[in-house]
């Protein structure tokens, strides 16, 4: 999986972009047809802003938006909510067969 980080606002430490490629990789747990992940990291006045975009094959791709005083909180609460949404689908598709 491809992974694309922009950040806006934020001077990005290497320890940061590791943390940032380790918790959305995690997400090729719950499928493998991940494509690419798009994550924009922004910082607007005391919040910090994180998106997240992942695209599965032939699937709309998933979004998520949070805002939090911690830039690893949002993070955490975009990757929890893909994983949710990854889980729905799944089960989703499961279904149908």
């Amino acid at each position: 999986m491809q992974v694309n980080i922009s950040w806006r606002g934020i001077e990005p430490s290497d320890t940061m972009k590791e943390v940032v490629n380790k918790k959305v990789s995690n997400l090729e747990r719950f499928s493998k047809r991940i494509l690419n992940a798009e994550v924009v990291l922004a910082r607007e006045g005391a919040r910090y802003l994180s998106e997240l975009e992942v695209k599965l094959g032939k699937a709309s791709p998933f979004f998520a938006k949070e805002q939090a005083y911690d830039i690893y909180q949002a993070l955490d609460s975009c990757v929890a909510k893909i994983k949710r949404r990854i889980k729905q689908y799944k089960s989703k598709i499961r279904q149908r067969k």
